[in-house]
């Protein structure tokens, strides 16, 4: 059974790592975010995969949604 996505912001995520005290996470989702407001989505893909490679955890982006 695959689970049910949950939809958060990437501001959102950010905030609740900031919360738990993971400064470098919400850095790379700040990153991330900014990244996408630039209209620039390859160095948002990288900010998210170093995300990923840090934290253990998938997320995925929409690009309409992202910011």
């Amino acid at each position: 059974m695959t689970p049910t996505p949950i939809t958060v912001t990437l501001r959102q995520l950010a905030k609740r790592h900031l919360s738990e005290g993971e400064l470098s996470a919400c850095l790379k989702l700040c990153d991330a975010r900014r990244a996408f407001l630039r209209n620039d989505p390859e160095a948002a893909d990288r900010l998210i995969n170093a995300y990923h490679r840090e934290t253990g955890k998938v997320i995925a982006v929409r690009m309409r949604d992202a910011a």
